[in-house]
């Protein structure tokens, strides 16, 4: 056989086996057929069933109208006037069975001004009941006694007690309690929604009625707006909504902008991460944008000394702001005198839209304007009197360097995870997640000391807390109804099941029973609250400073969370994108932090100064032949670009690969910094325009984040392929080649003679990552496969013609 037919038949066993992979990938739809989903049009709780079953139980509601639902997309909060729906799946909230006894429990946060009109304001379930036999066949007898019963409470408060009807395609409407919507007991619009499945009477034992409440079961509300009460003790409260419907807050600049006003910025974006919860997106708005089109139904932070702000001179020109503009600045307000270098906070309604407020974050000198920005980074702090309408700063008192102790103590409350209580029997979870520098060197155990209590209702055989560290079962804490009051249990945790650089988790996994069997069951009697107090300690000290100490830095995120000093490079000429990824990345940096404040530079346009920023960690925006960091440390980043250009070198580690010409690639790789071994820097680039953007906009987004595994991270689209140069590449290559049916080729490394580098087979596809449409089809794969077994053997052909030369 031929060199010729020998390639013939390796396309068509290569083309035969991409087949069958793209048609054995042909996504199948998890989802409900319409017909499965039919919507009740005169009926409180209605649905199908054949069968001939007597119903017990608390008395069913009178039919009612229900309006159809149609799935709600979440636009801005701005665009809601009156009313909203929102579906399980909009909230988070997968499909779920219950099998009695049993419950489902889960938060909603609604916007902070919206106050709901109960009973006009409902949940609608829409669910089905099987009766399950032995063997789980569906039960077609005779029930003897009750059914079980459900009981759905808001807030604590019980909105509807229901038996649930057997059948497909059921519904019920169950409308909000006066007492969970009453401001008094609910400030800021938060709703705990518990459903349990009571078993009652019911202990047949040949049968399992299980309900399955499908998530396109919604919440349909009614409401009032407020108006927004100004109090910068409430910060960011004034200006957000903090619910989990998307908004837009802008943060408003100079046009003539100076670093010094990109710092005060992105402050401000990182203590609104902080100290804000829900879907807030942040970005930066020039102030000449700043005008009562674009402002209409948003509030605004506006930055920046008066003399360099055209948006703050408008609200002094019109008298919106109760302190004195004068010619060098603002005068004071009353008889009280602004200093030069004192910050100044003014928080006002917007008189474009009463139900927004602007605050004004200023001075008469950039230190001013700098002072002012931290201050709102712990607002409610004593000793800066941060209340009312009106604030002068003239010192703000930072917190200790955190990561200068030896040790380092975190509260669930610090850690997210708060105060939780969970109810009735069965199984529960809570996950709390931390991160481990990679220069901490733990010197002992790390610590958990777990405050817990619990009803006396509960087995002490079958009720249980077991502890997790990063899947690694590490302890578990005793059910003791003798001793009641809050418990504590001490858990050592092994350093060596930490993961250095890297997120790590602790899971709690409470399993609650109860010894009595087919009783009268109530399931508030049965609960476990975690306290917030609970502590995770972690002794350490920090790994030596030299030359041969450097920090393995594995991911580009995280690790900035850990040290206060943070250095933004920007290209010269900043694009609007790339400002207001300045904001969005200092916003989940705040939101993440593991430091109580973060001191933030900006250098527009030119390299970092190791004198100046040496104990900076940096993150630099833009693409090479544009960010003059990026180019100047171009040699050590572990993906690097051909010199002066934003071509990537088509080699990583000594793998070198090919990709076809003007290919568009996002690129966020991060090494540590020339000057600093124990300082890391985060590259986010591309190769153009659109994959800077690629780059930008996964980066800029916390649920993405653990999707960077490694120190090189390719991105095209919303698609990540992360490599670990650190740890090599061949297994991944492999892994990929042989999926196309053929054995792996071997990989070979780029020798010192290698002039033009040698194009080695296998690893085009790996580095050539593919942008994953959204509904792939058929088609999509075998094309996909096609181009991948083209540039797979056309390397083939190249390296056997190449070997066969040097034969001859």
């Amino acid at each position: 056989m031929n060199k010729t037919q020998k390639i013939l038949m390796y396309l068509l066993l290569a083309i035969t086996a991409i087949g069958g992979l793209a048609f054995s990938q042909v996504p199948a739809s998890a989802s409900r057929t319409q017909d499965e989903i039919s919507s009740p049009q005169n009926a409180t709780q209605s649905g199908t069933f054949t069968g001939d079953l007597p119903v017990f139980g608390p008395p069913q509601r009178e039919p009612a109208q229900e309006p159809t639902p149609t799935p709600t997309p979440l636009p801005d909060v701005s665009t809601y006037s009156t009313r909203a729906q929102f579906t399980f799946e909009q909230l988070d909230q997968p499909t779920f069975s219950l099998h009695h006894p049993d419950a489902w429990s889960f938060g909603v946060s609604l916007p902070t001004y919206w106050t709901l009109i109960d009973e006009v304001s409902v949940i609608q379930l829409r669910y089905d009941m099987e009766l399950l036999g032995q063997d789980n066949a569906v039960f077609d007898g005779v029930i003897q006694g009750d059914l079980p019963f459900i009981e759905v409470y808001i807030n604590d408060a019980l909105a509807e007690a229901f038996t649930p009807q057997p059948g497909k395609n059921q519904t019920i409407s169950i409308p909000f309690p006066f007492r969970s919507v009453r401001r008094t007991d609910n400030p800021f619009n938060d709703y705990q929604i518990r459903i349990e499945y009571i078993r009652g009477q019911f202990c047949d034992t040949e049968t399992d009625p299980v309900v399955t409440v499908y998530n396109d079961s919604f919440l349909d509300v009614t409401f009032n707006r407020i108006e927004p009460n100004l109090d910068m003790a409430t910060y960011p409260s004034p200006l957000v909504q903090a619910s989990f419907i998307p908004e837009k807050l802008p943060i408003v600049i100079p046009d003539d902008y100076t670093e010094n006003d990109l710092a005060a910025a992105a402050t401000i974006a990182a203590s609104l991460g902080r100290s804000s919860s829900g879907a807030l997106e942040v970005e930066m708005m020039p102030a000449s944008q700043a005008t009562e089109v674009t402002l209409a139904n948003s509030s605004a932070i506006a930055v920046g000394e008066p003399s360099n702000n055209l948006f703050i001179q408008r609200l002094y020109a019109t008298g919106q702001l109760p302190t004195t503009l004068g010619n060098e600045g603002i005068v004071g307000f009353g008889a009280y005198t602004v200093e030069d270098g004192d910050g100044v906070l003014q928080l006002m309604r917007s008189h474009i839209n009463d139900r927004n407020s602007f605050l004004v974050v200023s001075g008469n000198t950039p230190e001013g304007v700098l002072l002012a920005a931290k201050a709102l980074e712990s607002p409610r702090k004593p000793e800066l009197g941060l209340t009312g309408t009106i604030a002068v700063i003239q010192d703000v008192n930072p917190e200790a360097n955190l990561a200068e102790e030896n040790l380092r103590t975190l509260s669930f409350i610090d850690l997210r995870a708060g105060d939780q209580t969970f109810y009735g029997i069965g199984r529960h979870e809570v996950f709390i997640s931390f991160f481990v520098p990679n220069n901490w060197q733990i010197t002992d155990d790390v610590i958990l000391k777990l405050a817990y209590l619990h009803s006396a209702n509960l087995s002490n055989s079958n009720s249980i807390i077991n502890i997790e560290v990063n899947n690694l079962a590490a302890g578990s804490a005793p059910i003791d109804t003798s001793i009641q009051g809050t418990k504590e249990i001490i858990v050592p945790i092994n350093p060596a099941d930490l993961n250095p650089g890297r997120r790590n988790s602790i899971r709690l996994e409470v399993l609650m029973e109860v010894d009595q069997d087919c009783v009268d069951y109530e399931q508030r009697s049965n609960w476990l609250r975690v306290r917030g107090d609970s502590l995770l300690s972690i002794p350490y000290q920090l790994a030596s400073v030299s030359e041969d100490a450097e920090v393995l830095f594995t991911e580009p995120f995280y690790y900035l969370t850990t040290h206060p000093d943070i250095l933004f490079s920007l290209p010269s000429d900043p694009t609007a994108t790339e400002l207001t990824s300045l904001a969005l990345i200092s916003y989940e940096l705040g939101a993440v932090s593991s430091v109580d404040s973060y001191n933030i530079d900006i250098a527009i346009g030119q390299e970092v100064d190791p004198a100046v920023h040496e104990d900076f960690n940096i993150v630099a925006i833009g693409k090479p032949s544009e960010n003059a960091t990026i180019s100047s440390v171009n040699d050590v980043l572990p993906q690097p670009f051909l010199v002066a250009e934003d071509t990537l070198q088509q080699t990583v580690g000594n793998i070198v690969y090919r990709l076809p010409e003007d290919y568009s690639v996002g690129l966020i790789e991060v090494t540590a910094t020339p000057w600093n071994p124990q300082r890391g820097i985060t590259a986010i680039t591309g190769t153009s325009d659109e994959g800077l953007a690629w780059s930008l906009d996964i980066y800029s987004k916390g649920d993405s984040f653990g999707t960077f595994d490694g120190d090189v991270n390719y991105v095209i689209g919303a698609t990540v392929e992360a490599i670990q140069t650190y740890q090599g590449l061949l297994r991944p290559i492999e892994s990929v080649i042989s999926q196309l049916g053929e054995e792996a080729p071997p990989l070979e490394p780029i020798t010192e003679d290698a002039t033009q580098g040698e194009l080695l087979t296998g690893e085009a596809d790996e580095f050539t990552p593919q942008p994953t449409p959204s509904q792939p089809t058929t088609t999509t794969y075998l094309i996909y496969g096609l181009i991948g077994v083209g540039i797979t053997l056309l390397a083939v052909g190249v390296y056997n013609n190449i070997r066969n030369r040097q034969r001859r």
